[in-house]
């Protein structure tokens, strides 16, 4: 389909109270897009709202749309590093805490 869908689908989440994300929006869309093209009309609503009521997206040109973009998407890559960090850290935590608890368990084992 095209981007007004992404628009659309973002301003029918956000009425619903959730956050638009691009998870959320690849889940709903009609057809597969492809991620960049997912973002990048994610960026351009939460630029402008009104997108995801209108009938035909409004298209705007410039450097400063392009600088915006390339922040925004800057922005989202830094983020996604962050829930990987933090997602990475969780993952030791439990691998030292089911290391922890194989010992425990040999050790219950052999006072038997």
């Amino acid at each position: 389909m095209s981007q007004q869908e992404i628009y659309q689908i973002a301003h029918q989440l956000n009425i619903q109270g959730k956050t638009p994300t691009v998870a959320l929006i690849k889940s709903q869309l009609s057809v597969a897009m492809p991620l960049t093209a997912i973002i990048k009309g994610l960026q351009q609503w939460q630029r402008n709202p009104k997108l995801g009521e209108t009938s035909q997206p409004q298209e705007t040109a410039g450097s400063a749309l392009a600088d915006s973009q390339d922040d925004s998407a800057l922005h989202l890559a830094q983020q996604a590093q962050q829930q990987i960090q933090n997602l990475q850290q969780k993952l030791q935590a439990m691998a030292v805490e089911i290391t922890q608890l194989k010992q425990e368990v040999e050790a219950l084992k052999s006072e038997r």
